[in-house]
């Protein structure tokens, strides 16, 4: 298959996922209450809700003889609120994080921790992340391990990519699916591939690291 196609069609699989899974702003609300569930941080009552009146990640915590009372601009806010009590307690207040885009980038190839951990692992860690306030996840879809995206390997990887970004989405979360310009699979047309060596295709040293040798010009 041409090698433009197939990124397109890789692409396409990932955008299809996002809008089949799009959580509404009670289940991600949900998702609040069990992370505090989850900690030992639930109390007696609770009430979670959305007020327009704060900023988008802005939050604010009302706690008062075992009744707790998270607002927030935003389902996430929400969520955001939940970690504050389970790092902070004692908190109660308004607060909204100093910087809007808190990414953690998961390197999910070379059969590393992402690659390998079980989906509750993953799970749990997501959880932490936005525990501490991380509002997106980044991974990339390494395409050079593969022959084709209809490779049974390859469809294993976007499953796992898939289930981080479902779960992301659920907690509040935005995702981010990054994509090199050139990269391709490992059998790409060998016409077509960057010439890695010597001061060709603006390659200005005599060998590139980070290089598969499968990258297109």
């Amino acid at each position: 298959m041409l090698p433009m196609l197939e990124m397109w069609l890789t692409m396409l699989n990932f955008n299809q996922t996002a809008m089949q899974h799009f959580y509404s702003p009670e289940a991600i609300l949900k998702s609040a209450e069990e992370i505090l569930r989850k900690r030992g941080a639930l109390p007696a009552s609770l009430h979670l809700d959305i007020d327009k009146n704060l900023m988008d990640e802005e939050y604010e915590i009302y706690q008062t003889n075992g009744h707790l009372t998270i607002t927030g601009g935003s389902a996430s806010a929400v969520v955001f609120g939940a970690g504050r009590v389970i790092r902070e307690p004692e908190f109660i207040g308004r607060s909204a994080p100093s910087k809007s885009f808190r990414c953690i980038y998961f390197a999910t190839h070379f059969g590393n921790w992402y690659d390998n951990a079980s989906e509750e692992e993953l799970d749990t860690y997501l959880e932490d992340l936005v525990i501490w306030g991380c509002n997106t996840i980044k991974v990339w879809f390494d395409r050079h391990q593969f022959c084709s995206i209809r490779e049974e390997s390859a469809q294993i990887k976007i499953k796992r990519l898939k289930h981080i970004f479902q779960k992301s989405a659920l907690l509040g979360m935005k995702t981010f699916l990054l994509v090199l310009a050139n990269e391709a699979y490992k059998e790409s047309p060998k016409e077509l591939r960057a010439d890695w060596k010597g001061m060709k295709n603006g390659y200005k040293v005599n060998a590139i690291t980070g290089h598969y040798h499968v990258e297109l010009c």
